[in-house]
């Protein structure tokens, strides 16, 4: 899994990822990770994290925020908080690269495998020009994550009928939510030549 000081990006949208704290590093407690959005970087759709608080902090650029629908543009130094399950957004509103941190209690190791996951495809060519792998490879994936992060769209009852009816599909033409080898992804940087040990 990861460590801190790990270095991640992906490919197809340009974030970079610098790990500053692991969920296993702090027991649990929580997982800090700096990110880096290009001012070009695709918005990320609206979400939930069920059991985590998250906390944001702008340390350059210009973060747009959206939290229970009201829509704010955060500066340097400024600290956005979104509570366990409130649904929000977070995007690049400037022309520069976005470098923020955000840190979420507790710390769980599904998100960092998440993370992984996302990024492994993208380096796979498993996803769209947004980062966003196929239908039938997040219905895989929904439910491995669901105590993490759930998207606001479609409705989440929604989302958990899609899953049941072609999660069979899906895992029939090999469709995994994660790699089966975690423990031997730890070097992040070189996760592009291991890409094709992830399930297509």
């Amino acid at each position: 899994m990861l460590r801190s000081g790990d270095t991640i990006v992906n490919p197809v949208t340009g974030e970079r990822f610098v790990v500053r704290v692991t969920a296993g590093e702090s027991g649990g407690e929580r997982l800090e990770v700096e990110r880096f959005l290009p001012p070009d970087h695709p918005r990320q759709p609206e979400r939930v994290h069920p059991r985590q608080e998250t906390a944001v902090t702008v340390l350059k650029g210009l973060a747009g925020f959206k939290l229970y629908g009201e829509v704010r543009v955060a500066l340097p130094g400024e600290r956005l908080l979104a509570p366990p399950g409130a649904p929000h957004q977070l995007w690049n509103a400037g022309g520069d690269t976005l470098h923020f941190r955000f840190e979420q209690r507790p710390g769980l190791e599904s998100t960092e495998r998440l993370l992984l996951a996302l990024c492994a495809l993208a380096a796979a060519g498993q996803t769209d020009a947004h980062g966003i792998p196929s239908l039938l490879q997040r219905v895989v994936m929904i439910p491995a994550y669901a105590d993490t992060l759930r998207l606001t769209s479609p409705p989440w009852p929604v989302q958990r009928v899609l899953c049941r009816l072609l999660g069979p599909l899906a895992r029939a033409r090999g469709h995994r939510p994660f790699l089966e080898n975690w423990a031997t992804v730890t070097a992040p940087g070189d996760i592009s030549s291991k890409s094709d040990k992830l399930a297509s």
